[in-house]
């Protein structure tokens, strides 16, 4: 029989009580480990200590960031981050790797460059190819290497969820929720389930069709004992919350209309429901107001079309993210000059089909 278990800790035991607990799951293996480890789970997260990026709040810095979200000279902005990364501003060699990568952004200005124009532009110009800044930064900045070791995990130091977690607590969603995801497809197990709750609230919807797969693949291997989210759940309660984890609303914030498109494996979604959906999701808010601006007689039209557009062109969940939402927060990239020019590219590249 299928059963919960929750208990409370005090604060100051979370820490060790996790890293105590995530070892003998792994040595142990057992169900008095499982419940040992789900002991912590009603447990709120630790806070960080509140550390800036160094070199973001120099004037120069700034400047250029201000001058990127006008979108009026993007190669003078992108030179400006440019010498400030030579100069090591790390902000600055977080930022424009994190530019560098959304090709979007920028390959209206930068494709007519020669290339090795382009490598001294965009890249540390060392070398044939020039090395990413973002490499240089996780020389000195926990963000950086955090965010390295997700993004290139093969000369990086690997990920795990304490690079997840560095990665949530500076703002970095999109990055933290698919590095988390990549994390439970390789190893699911409890305490990736524990992060989920602990972290709910910043992952979004999407991350509850991870956990489910999480949970599912863990009593699939033989265990008797979950951590769920609140006590005193009977076993019809938690037949109820397993059922509801995975559903359709859920895997649309975690991969978009992927798995609503017509296919032999696609589920049948009426556009009223994923019209529902749009609207609910966090991530999505600028293009309702781009379909309420551009195509005010079809807007229903648009948003799933856009929707459509975006979840191949830039994928699920945060479509619309800034390129380093440490740095330059979705709300500040939404607001900018800049950010219709970004989405049209966004959807135009993921065969967007206009106002129709």
């Amino acid at each position: 029989m299928l059963k919960s278990v929750t208990k409370s800790h005090p604060l100051q035991l979370l820490l060790q009580a996790r890293a105590i607990c995530v070892g003998a799951l792994k040595v142990l293996g057992n169900q008095f480990a499982r419940a040992a480890l789900v002991a912590v789970l009603v447990v709120p997260a630790v806070a960080h200590a509140d550390v800036a990026v160094p070199g973001e709040d120099a004037s120069e810095y700034q400047a250029a960031v201000q001058l990127w979200l006008d979108g009026s000279d993007d190669l003078k902005a992108l030179r400006q981050l440019s010498g400030l990364a030579n100069q090591e501003n790390t902000a600055a060699q977080i930022l424009l790797a994190s530019i560098a990568r959304t090709e979007h952004t920028h390959v209206a200005v930068t494709q007519s460059l020669q290339r090795r124009e382009r490598i001294a532009l965009l890249r540390e110009d060392v070398g044939l190819s020039g090395r990413d800044w973002l490499q240089r930064a996780s020389e000195t900045s926990p963000l950086a290497q955090a965010l390295w070791s997700y993004i290139s995990p093969a000369v990086g130091r690997g990920y795990d969820l304490d690079a997840v977690d560095i990665l949530l607590y500076h703002g970095e969603i999109r990055h933290g929720f698919r590095a988390l995801n990549n994390l439970a497809a390789q190893s699911p197990g409890f305490e990736i389930a524990l992060f989920i709750y602990e972290h709910q609230e910043e992952l979004g919807a999407g991350s509850l069709s991870i956990l489910d797969y999480v949970l599912r693949s863990e009593v699939a291997e033989g265990a008797t004992v979950i951590p769920v989210p609140r006590t005193g759940m009977s076993e019809d309660d938690l037949s109820q919350f397993l059922s509801g984890l995975s559903n359709p609303q859920n895997r649309f914030a975690q991969l978009g209309l992927l798995e609503f498109i017509e296919g032999p494996d696609s589920y049948s979604v009426s556009e009223a429901t994923i019209l529902e959906w749009v609207r609910d999701d966090p991530g999505l808010p600028p293009l309702m107001t781009f379909c309420s601006s551009e195509c005010s007689n079809a807007v229903d039209a648009c948003l799933i079309s856009g929707a459509r557009a975006l979840t191949f062109s830039s994928g699920f969940p945060h479509p619309l993210a800034s390129p380093s939402q440490s740095l330059v927060p979705d709300q500040v990239y939404w607001g900018s000059g800049r950010f219709v020019r970004d989405l049209t590219s966004l959807l135009n590249a993921g065969q967007w089909e206009g106002c129709r």
